[in-house]
């Protein structure tokens, strides 16, 4: 039995489609994967009888168009042939509802989970060992007050009992993703910390380690921003990791900052998905859809402004690492994340009906 999958993008880009592959390959399927690259499809695929048109929806190609002309006929070709697939997927119910009304599209919603690989939670002695190397390895040579971790005489790597807290992001860096939020955010939370600290130790924060991955247009503008601000107890890195070091940061992580908002408001970020596979609890920029992965108060958080997320990193790191409300949603992503991964969604689904 033969699968052919076809990704209107970039392959590396859309892991959704590579887990379909995969999922498919283990169902025992013979499996052609056709992306952007320099090769066109086979021209007698649309004429293989019997063969099923499944279509996954991810977003609307009108959507990103904004308010166009284009958009707009692009927008009846969406339907058009969504109308005429064999099958329809989709990434939320709100975009089930939508394609519903919008087009009279009948789909079933294939919630994203994050792969097997990355949906492992670390042991404590890992994560210290691990953090070690990724701290030494990405984030330089940091001053003792900043370090992580720390050797004892027996030569067993620890935890320093006073240790940063530390924030992952993952951005686009493009006008999708509103990076200013989070830098006003850390802004007013340096600012909270100093003047904390000026009124002596009744309550305590921590220093704030923030690692923000990924490539995009405004990186170079933003990273001017972070570097002209004096910065006193909050440090601002940027890096490009490893496939296989990705995980293990997440993995590593205190909590995860998400600025996705869909330009359809109906997707669902993967970054977040691939968070909670690493049991990291996420605080995330609210959006229509985004309340059917992110439970507010559950596994995560909910925020519209800058001054709501420096509230909420204000709450989650005051005494830190004894903060409850940190604790407890980590717990609760723990909990939710085991066994919850891309492989047995995948095949809970009635997938008979394509293959």
């Amino acid at each position: 039995m033969t699968a052919t999958l076809f990704v209107v993008g970039d392959i590396g880009r859309s892991p959704r489609m590579c887990y379909h592959a995969y999922s498919l390959a283990q169902q025992g399927c013979y499996v052609n994967l056709v992306g952007y690259t320099d090769t066109l499809p086979h021209r007698n695929m649309a004429k293989i009888q019997f063969a099923a048109f499944v279509v996954d929806w991810h977003n609307y190609s009108s959507s990103m168009l904004g308010r166009t002309w284009p958009a707009y006929f692009v927008g009846l070709i969406e339907g058009f042939f969504g109308r005429r697939a064999t099958l329809n997927f989709c990434v939320s119910n709100a975009m089930k509802n939508d394609l519903e009304r919008r087009w009279a599209v009948s789909a079933t919603t294939l919630y994203d989970r994050p792969p097997t690989w990355i949906s492992e939670i670390v042991s404590p002695v890992e994560k210290v060992r691990i953090f070690h190397r990724l701290a030494t390895e990405h984030l330089g040579d940091l001053n003792e007050e900043w370090k992580f971790t720390h050797e004892e005489a027996d030569g067993i790597l620890k935890f320093r009992e006073k240790r940063p807290l530390l924030l992952v992001s993952s951005t686009s860096w493009t006008p999708d993703e509103d990076f200013s939020i989070l830098l006003d955010a850390l802004i007013r939370l340096d600012k909270r910390i100093a003047d904390n600290e000026a009124l002596g130790p009744a309550i305590t924060y921590p220093n704030v380690v923030v690692v923000i991955t990924g490539k995009g247009p405004l990186k170079e503008f933003y990273e001017e921003r972070i570097r002209q601000f004096c910065w006193n107890n909050v440090r601002v890195f940027t890096a490009w990791l490893p496939a296989n070091d990705y995980p293990a940061f997440l993995a590593c992580a205190d909590v995860g900052v998400s600025l996705h908002t869909s330009t359809s408001g109906l997707d669902l970020p993967m970054k977040v998905v691939d968070m909670f596979g690493s049991g990291l609890p996420v605080l995330a920029k609210s959006f229509p859809a985004i309340s059917e992965l992110v439970e507010d108060g559950r596994n995560g958080l909910l925020f519209d402004t800058a001054e709501e997320l420096e509230g909420l990193l204000a709450d989650i790191s005051l005494e830190f690492p004894e903060n409850p409300k940190l604790s407890e949603l980590s717990k609760m992503v723990k909990e939710h994340s085991k066994n919850n991964h891309w492989v047995r969604n995948w095949n809970g689904m009635r997938t008979n009906r394509m293959l």
